[in-house]
């Protein structure tokens, strides 16, 4: 009985967008890689906000959370399962499966979803429940963090590549570590750096290189599909 539902459920995901497809990664990667200049542009008359939190408040409110949400509901139903998963360098079997892309994706995603529901603490003048945003904080390490894992440990398992997509992943890590230091340093050394918007500043290079290397990692499948499809990762 579980053998013919599992057989039923995979021809149910074939040819639907749960079916891995190099086309999605280099989607969620453009999004990713559009969503600072587009937030900048939308709310330009508002002024360069502190982070891209920020921006919920301003006019780019819904380019912010209809962002976030797509990026989401794709990541919680996002599945790859590897072709060859016996060339994956991992000794790892849920990273030669696939299926901690699906753990992680959903890990991430509904984060992302939480990250749009959750306002950042609001600007002076308006107020909520501190609880609110302390979660919205919480939520955004967490999709950060989750995606930092798809370079460093999936993306590099069986692609020539596995040098930039390691750099990709370590980068986003060091970009969250430096977030993380400016926002527990006392006000003292906060307030000099404020005018620079280094939240802001740490943010769009994380978001970018994420972008980046979902949009190279689609890019580089489809070519092996091209070239040869029975060694496409």
């Amino acid at each position: 009985m579980l053998q013919q539902l599992k057989s039923a459920s995979q021809q149910v995901l074939a040819g639907s967008v749960l079916e891995p497809n190099p086309k999605y990664r280099t989607a969620i990667g453009l999004l990713g890689v559009a969503l600072p200049p587009a937030l900048l542009i939308w709310a330009m008359d508002q002024g360069v906000q502190s982070s891209i939190s920020a921006y919920y408040y301003t006019a780019g409110r819904d380019w912010f959370v209809g962002t976030l949400w797509v990026i989401g509901v794709f990541l919680i139903f996002y599945q790859y399962r590897p072709q060859h998963p016996q060339l994956g360098k991992s000794l790892s079997p849920t990273i030669r499966s696939g299926r901690a892309d699906a753990y992680l994706g959903k890990c991430a995603g509904v984060a992302a979803v939480l990250v749009a529901l959750l306002p950042t603490t609001p600007p002076a003048g308006l107020t909520q429940p501190p609880i609110i945003g302390a979660a919205h904080g919480a939520a955004a390490f967490v999709t950060f963090a989750s995606l930092s894992a798809f370079p460093l440990l999936l993306f590099s398992q069986s692609s020539e590549k596995a040098g930039l997509y390691k750099l990709c992943g370590w980068l986003m890590l060091a970009c969250l570590a430096l977030i993380g230091v400016y926002a527990l340093s006392p006000e003292a050394v906060r307030q000099p750096l404020a005018p620079w918007r280094p939240v802001l500043l740490f943010e769009w290079v994380l978001v970018w290189v994420f972008g980046y290397s979902w949009f190279e990692k689609g890019r580089e499948s489809a070519m092996r599909r091209v070239v040869s499809p029975a060694m496409s990762v």
